[in-house]
């Protein structure tokens, strides 16, 4: 499985990295440092001409700029990226109940530090 990061955090961005490290579900994980690079690297554009269509997207709701909110959108307004399994970071349990009652089109939400068990758990269930 190849996932991609979205995380202007460096420490949640390396927190993820140690966490993800002999995960067998997790081939690769690429990382950006925020919506704006998440775009490019979904649409292969420069610097991310080669990379991979990562199978799932893991995007910090926080990021300056873009957020994983607006990244989330343009995702599901984009046929081409459409079918990628959006699932948003947040920073406790507390924050998935307000971010789904806002209506964010997202297949599910993790609580930071990311758990690669409950990622595989979250994916497993989103595939019936």
């Amino acid at each position: 499985m190849n996932v991609l990061l979205a995380e202007d955090n460096p420490d949640d961005r390396l927190l993820t990295e140690l966490a993800f490290e002999g995960s067998a579900s997790i081939t690769e994980l690429h990382m950006v440092e925020n919506g704006e690079q998440a775009l490019a690297f979904l649409r292969t554009q420069p610097p991310f001409e080669h990379v991979p269509r990562p199978d799932v997207l893991l995007l910090d709701v926080n990021m300056p700029g873009l957020s994983g909110v607006d990244v989330a959108r343009h995702v599901r307004a984009d046929p081409g990226l459409s079918g990628i399994p959006v699932l948003l970071l947040v920073s406790s349990p507390g924050d998935i109940e307000r971010w789904e009652s806002r209506g964010v089109p997202a297949d599910g939400y993790l609580v930071k530090p990311v758990d690669p068990d409950a990622l595989t758990s979250l994916l497993a269930g989103l595939r019936g």
